[in-house]
């Protein structure tokens, strides 16, 4: 079989991507021919063929780039009958298979997430969501299936639920032993403490202090507990210094497998997400989560279990309760360990499959 993948900002770090090349080298590794269509400064996967889609854009902005590129890969995919099936995600408008990865555009606005290039994500999503045009659209999460479903009046049978998995080697349980153990050293946390990381780049000021007022009271009630905040800016870490009453840590790095090592429950207080990887990273690591239910993953976590998911986090009272409920050290570590089995559940080895089994449903339709 031939499959072609379109792809405007293909590489390996995003979870999309990292799906892509465990399902292209399964699909290789059966017989079948993966191609890659991007730019040349792609980062290709073993195996795959790459067809170069560069096309000159006169003037600056990415609408330009967005409707240029979209442009050249329908003109190139348009009536060929090079490929068996064609999987995009939303940067061409003839795909098979379509993923809509980052959400719909109009939704992401509506939470005030507006971004370069918007006008003509929009056009390109509408033009690929068309009716008869594509044969089946995969979404992230049943937030994003349900919102697709309500925007463009599909049939929800049309959409299906396949996430970006998570890397399970990547994250585990074990490297709390090494690479937790440094990382709580470097920071200055205790072998005793209990270490609540909070995610809060894309937070308002005003949630930020709404959460940074909860942290003494919860204090209060565990005086092991701190709170590690990661991605936030110079001002906004004073801030959290000073309101924190002595609780808070900055960790200087991003949240990857050893802050998550280091941590016994993450908070992820988003805004909006259709799926937000360091949700199912989190779980991967043997760490509960809190979340909101604008987050597309929140749907993996087991309500009180592996977690809790409140409907905003402008609610001050839900917030201290869950909190104070999963800073008690036994409680999070039993969640802990339900929380690696649910990951385990969405490896990306299984959501490779799933997305093959979806490959191979419209190729042999197309076919019959």
């Amino acid at each position: 079989m031939r499959i072609a993948y379109v792809r405007r900002d293909a590489g390996p770090d995003t979870g999309e991507d990292q799906l892509f090349a465990v399902s292209a080298a399964l699909m290789v590794e059966r017989g079948d021919e993966v191609t890659l269509v991007a730019p040349k400064d792609a980062r290709v996967p073993p195996g795959v063929r790459h067809v170069e889609v560069d096309p000159f854009v006169l003037g600056f902005g990415t609408d330009r780039r967005r409707r240029a590129f979209s442009r050249a890969a329908d003109k190139l995919l348009k009536g060929s009958r090079d490929y068996d099936v064609v999987i995009g995600c939303l940067d061409a408008t003839v795909c098979d298979i379509v993923r809509v990865e980052q959400g719909c555009v109009q939704t992401r606005i509506d939470h005030g997430q507006r971004g370069d290039g918007d006008a003509a994500a929009l056009e390109i999503e509408a033009a690929g969501l068309e009716k008869d045009v594509f044969r089946v659209a995969v979404a992230p999460s049943s937030l994003v299936r349900k919102d697709l479903a309500r925007r463009y009046a599909l049939d929800v049978a049309a959409v299906r639920v396949v996430d970006e998995g998570v890397d399970l080697e990547r994250y585990r349980p074990s490297l709390r032993a090494a690479a937790g153990v440094a990382l709580r050293k470097e920071i200055g946390l205790d072998a005793a403490d209990f270490v609540a990381v909070l995610h809060a780049p894309d937070l308002s000021r005003t949630e930020l202090d709404r959460i940074l007022k909860v942290i003494p009271e919860v204090a209060r009630e565990r005086p092991k507990a701190r709170f590690v905040l990661s991605g936030t800016d110079a001002e906004t870490s004073r801030a959290a210094l000073a309101a924190g009453g002595g609780h808070v840590r900055i960790a200087s790095q991003p949240i990857g497998p050893a802050l998550l090592a280091a941590s016994d429950v993450l908070v992820l207080p988003v805004t909006y997400s259709p799926f937000e990887s360091l949700t199912i990273a989190a779980l991967a690591s043997g760490v509960p989560v809190i979340t909101s239910a604008f987050n597309g993953a929140c749907e993996l976590i087991e309500q009180d279990v592996t977690g809790s998911v409140l409907m905003a986090f402008q609610d001050a009272q839900s917030l201290y309760r869950e909190l104070a409920a999963w800073t008690r050290p036994e409680r999070a570590k039993e969640g802990g360990k339900l929380a690696r089995a649910t990951a385990e559940a969405h490896g990306l080895d299984v959501q490779a499959v799933a997305m093959i089994a979806i490959v191979d449903e419209v190729a042999a339709s197309a076919r019959s």
